[in-house]
């Protein structure tokens, strides 16, 4: 999902975002601690939370956005439920019946030359506005900002030959 004409509003919001320590939010692209990728290279990305101050119990939002190095901003995952503690993948491991034999799909993602940026955030409820939520006026929104803590973020910088 791309978000709407004022994308360098919302990507200066979005780098300027608290970042809250009520969770923890880990994410890596195929090796922990790898920021150098190639461009040929198609990658998977990994993302965990840790719940620190909060109630076991309560559900929590994980969204992730990504700058490309053109300036184009996308919400690659949107108010996804997680789990505390479980370690998940974007694109998924896909798993397929085919002829009899299981087939695994290996999808993954495709990085542009130069700086990718990308931002994890771990809400209370699900971000319906982004616009809203990062504080970019649109006619749409003018009526008063949504309801919506964040929890925890963490940025992700990665160089791409």
């Amino acid at each position: 999902m791309m978000l709407p004409a004022q994308a360098d509003d919302a990507s200066s919001q979005l780098k300027q975002l608290p970042t809250p320590d009520l969770v923890t939010v880990s994410f890596w692209l195929e090796v922990p601690g790898k920021t150098h990728f190639s461009s040929e290279e198609k990658v998977r990305l990994y993302y965990k939370i840790k719940i620190n101050d909060l109630a076991e119990n309560s559900p929590v939002y994980f969204s992730l956005i990504n700058i490309s190095p053109s300036g184009t901003m996308s919400v690659l995952l949107n108010n996804v439920p997680v789990e505390p503690g479980r370690i998940y993948a974007l694109p998924k491991l896909q798993t397929t019946w085919a002829s009899g034999e299981m087939v695994k799909m290996t999808s993954r993602l495709d990085l542009q030359s130069g700086r990718e940026y990308f931002k994890a955030l771990v809400t209370t409820t699900p971000i319906n506005s982004w616009p809203e939520f990062l504080g970019v006026t649109t006619e749409t929104n003018k009526r008063g900002l949504q309801r919506v803590i964040l929890l925890g973020s963490q940025a992700l910088t990665v160089e791409v030959d």
